[in-house]
């Protein structure tokens, strides 16, 4: 996983917006910063860190992508087919997991 930190617009952002989200850390609503690292998702951030036991440093990379594996079951996804970026974090996150398990 691609290393993401405050200040950063790029689509990475607006899945982890989208993840934080879904676990309930995030208030994801405003169209205008999806694809933006700002001051809540760092927020965010730190709170999923630190509740998963991970240095809390804002910082989305490989210790946040096994954390994130760990804490959502895949059964709980809707396997939609993917190309390009997210197919690849897809791939990372389901790898991830396994080696872990």
């Amino acid at each position: 996983m691609q290393l993401l930190r405050s200040g950063q617009r790029t689509g990475a952002v607006a899945e982890v917006r989208s993840i934080l989200a879904g676990l309930g850390l995030l208030n994801n609503t405003d169209p205008a910063s999806v694809d933006v690292f700002d001051a809540p998702v760092e927020r965010a951030v730190k709170a999923f860190q630190q509740n998963r036991g991970l240095s809390a440093d804002g910082i989305v990379g490989r210790e946040y992508g096994r954390a994130y594996a760990d804490a959502v079951p895949m059964s709980t996804f809707t396997v939609l087919p993917r190309s390009g970026q997210q197919a690849a974090i897809d791939r990372q996150l389901v790898e991830t997991r396994d080696r872990e398990h």
